[in-house]
């Protein structure tokens, strides 16, 4: 099985996939060659603990252009059509993962005329299309999690160690402890934070986590009142109070 998907901020699903579905080739869209090589040199080196039996499947990196604030959206669309008229090769079965951004999916889907889609949904990984088929995914460990997004976790007498680049992340002490929900989302449940230096040290921490693994892998669990608006607020930025 040939699979196209494309390597976003997140990559604990993308990695899933991969573990989970018997792929003999992934079609990588990647923004950099260089972090999107990385990045699977990570999954490569678990992929043996959940398919011991198995290769780690072929890799083909096809660059796209970025969406971001300086990029129209007529224009990475424009581009992003050019680049896979460029590379269009749909001889066999084709796969397209649902993975990335909505815009970016559209040109996909619509460009390289790919019959079967594949979704994730209650710890399955769907095909719907002409070769429809269900796998069930792998389990992840929090260990797991972190190691996809390049940080070593370890607990030593109840202290939780988080280290990415060399570099210890200070973790605010009202951090009570880290789990991965049913979804495979990582839970970080925080005593409450009673005052103003509490309440700085769970921001800081919090945001600086979501440089490292993304805006979609994790979700915070706090009894304060403050911080639970300022978080619906940082993750959906464009939601107005209701009156």
């Amino acid at each position: 099985m040939e699979v196209h998907a494309i390597l976003g901020k997140s990559p604990a699903l993308l990695g899933k996939m991969i573990f989970s579905v018997p792929l003999e080739k992934i079609v990588l869209y990647v923004e950099d060659n260089t972090v999107a090589k990385k990045q699977m040199k990570r999954f490569r080196n678990l992929y043996d603990k959940f398919n011991p039996d198995s290769d780690f499947p072929l890799t083909q990196y096809i660059v796209i252009p970025r969406l971001d604030d300086r990029s129209s959206l007529a224009d990475v669309t424009l581009k992003m059509s050019q680049i896979l008229q460029e590379n269009q090769n749909l001889e066999g079965d084709k796969v397209l993962f649902y993975s990335g951004t909505l815009p970016h999916l559209m040109v996909l889907f619509s460009s390289l005329n790919i019959a079967n889609i594949m979704s994730f949904s209650n710890g399955e990984f769907t095909i719907e299309g002409s070769s429809p088929a269900t796998y069930h995914s792998v389990e992840f460990e929090v260990d797991d999690f972190f190691t996809i997004h390049g940080v070593t976790f370890s607990v030593n007498e109840g202290k939780i160690k988080l280290t990415y680049r060399d570099k210890d992340l200070k973790i605010p002490p009202t951090l009570e402890g880290i789990s991965l929900d049913d979804q495979g989302i990582l839970c970080f449940n925080w005593k409450p934070c009673s005052n103003s230096r509490k309440r700085k040290e769970f921001t800081t921490f919090v945001l600086n986590l979501r440089t490292i693994i993304g805006n979609h892998s994790s979700r915070n669990v706090v009894e304060n009142s403050v911080l639970q608006n300022w978080l619906k607020h940082i993750e959906f930025p464009f939601m107005e109070e209701e009156e």
